[in-house]
């Protein structure tokens, strides 16, 4: 028998249909989730940032003879065109990460084609799926034709240390090594440092202040553009503070001189690697480098304690580039609604953006040469 045949697909709209789901989908991700998207708080964070406008919203779940094993998260929106604003569904993307990705624990390719009629008789009209963001080593990739390709469009970055602190030093060379060691005796001429990885609810109540402290500072704080200045942000983290923080998931990390925080770090960590979903650092401390400090320092203390052995910055943020992170490809591809129309268009819109990618292609070289002068 076809999996297809035993497979089962519930849509659950909105607020409603999130906590209906919820107790399952937390289970599911306890077992199986190896990403920070994996997990419903995620989403839930932003289902309470939306607050009453969540009709748009569809949370797919597949059920395998009655057992829930996939949760793929959509929202309807309208791309514009001109003047035509045209339906499509795409992945629910609550976030500044640049990543997108389902959780499942098995390959969704067998189900593409009964989930795709399911979705279309259970969600109002939709042109096509996009699939924006997602990880090449993520659970929505399996639903990519064999044929297809994902389109890349950035990275995320992540470095990794499992084999231990000082095989990770002795891989960067002398130069960076030696600079950072003199940041570091400078920040030490000036006070005590002393980092803490905050992880238990005793602990994360009192490095949470310390974190919007930090990151209030400086600019953010001036401009307003902080976590502490916008309400409707500090309760998006202070839900995933929460709901992370009380499945013994989410992790601060702050580096203090003397008892001064001057850096720090929020992050959830899945497995052996810590995700860092938002850092700073003060601003009067900058010719010490303190964002490079707490990542030395915590590395350090990481591979000695060995509950992580990779930090990933979710991103593709440039100043990492220095400690020669690793890569995993983020992208995109389209799914017709599984009718002939739809296939058709799917084919004439990735014709239309390789074609643009192509004409772009001469001049990204041109640019690159320049820069190398």
């Amino acid at each position: 028998m076809q999996a297809t045949n035993v497979v089962a697909v519930k849509v659950f709209g909105g607020h409603e249909g999130y906590a209906q789901l919820l107790p399952q989908w937390q289970e599911l991700a306890a077992a199986s989730g190896y990403h920070f998207l994996h997990f419903p708080y995620w989403y839930g964070a932003e289902l309470q940032a939306l607050g009453g406008s969540a009709a748009s919203i569809f949370f797919v779940a597949l059920y395998d003879a009655g057992r829930l094993f996939a949760v793929l998260p959509f929202e309807r929106v309208f791309l514009r065109k001109g003047r035509v604003a045209l339906p499509v569904l795409q992945l629910f993307y609550p976030n500044e990460m640049g990543v997108n990705d389902v959780v499942s624990d098995r390959p969704l390719t067998p189900y593409r084609n009964v989930l795709l009629s399911s979705v279309r008789r259970e969600i109002p009209f939709f042109l096509f799926i996009r699939w924006q963001c997602v990880l090449e080593n993520g659970c929505a990739i399996s639903l990519l034709p064999p044929t297809k390709n994902l389109r890349v469009t950035h990275a995320s970055k992540f470095i990794e240390f499992s084999q231990g602190f000082t095989s990770f030093w002795e891989s960067y060379s002398s130069k960076f090594r030696k600079g950072l060691q003199k940041k570091l005796r400078k920040a030490e001429e000036q006070g005590d440092l002393r980092l803490v990885c905050a992880t238990t609810a005793e602990e994360l109540p009192v490095a949470f202040e310390d974190f919007l402290t930090v990151e209030n500072s400086g600019w953010k704080g001036e401009g307003g553009t902080s976590i502490k200045k916008q309400p409707r942000k500090l309760a998006y983290y202070q839900y995933l503070l929460k709901e992370y923080g009380e499945r013994g998931r989410c992790q601060i990390n702050i580096l203090y001189s003397n008892e001064v925080p001057i850096a720090a770090q929020f992050g959830v960590r899945v497995g052996r690697r810590l995700f860092l979903l938002k850092i700073g650092f003060r601003e009067d401390y900058a010719a010490v480098s303190p964002g490079y400090l707490i990542l030395y320092k915590l590395v350090e203390r990481s591979a000695e304690v060995g509950e992580i052995d990779s930090v990933s910055f979710v991103t593709g943020v440039n100043w990492i580039d220095r400690w020669h992170p690793k890569h995993i490809s983020v992208g995109i591809f389209y799914l017709s609604n599984g009718t002939l129309y739809s296939e058709l268009l799917v084919k004439s819109l990735v014709k239309a953006i390789a074609i643009r990618d192509r004409r772009r292609q001469p001049e990204a070289a041109t640019e690159s040469a320049e820069s190398d002068d």
